[in-house]
């Protein structure tokens, strides 16, 4: 088999691959065996491996990755992580909710699915017992 050479290949404009509804895979290797991101155009998704971060900001300051159990959002830089949302719902793999906080209105802290904690314009109010030392 010849050895083949590759040069840098550089666009100045659009690269499209492939027609609305008739898309193609696009893969893209890393330098380390088994380290890659697809397009996956039959599902409309990007993927990468386990252990392949995406790294978003100049110094890499926010990483979101799975190492093959758990996943991760890591904020490394000077600032703090924010989520805006009008609502925020925390929920386990299973669908029970944990934590739901609503703008201006009630933050809801769960235990196996019930509200024990949830807060008011007042003040706030517990479901239960409470254990102060």
């Amino acid at each position: 088999m010849a050895q083949q050479f590759y040069s840098p290949l550089q666009l100045n404009s659009t690269l499209t691959v492939g027609v609305n509804d008739t898309g193609h895979d696009v893969k893209f290797f890393g330098d380390t065996s088994d380290k890659f991101m697809v397009w996956d155009a039959s599902a409309d998704v990007l993927k990468l491996t386990d252990n392949t971060p995406l790294y978003i900001g100049t110094g890499a300051d926010l990483r979101i990755y799975h190492d093959g159990s758990n996943s991760y959002i890591d904020e490394t830089g000077d600032g703090g992580l924010y989520i805006k949302s009008s609502a925020i719902r925390l929920q386990s793999e299973g669908g029970e909710n944990m934590i739901y906080c609503v703008n201006d209105g009630a933050v809801n802290l769960y235990h196996n699915n019930v509200k024990k904690f949830e807060t008011y314009a007042a003040g706030a109010g517990v479901t239960g017992n409470m254990y102060l030392t």
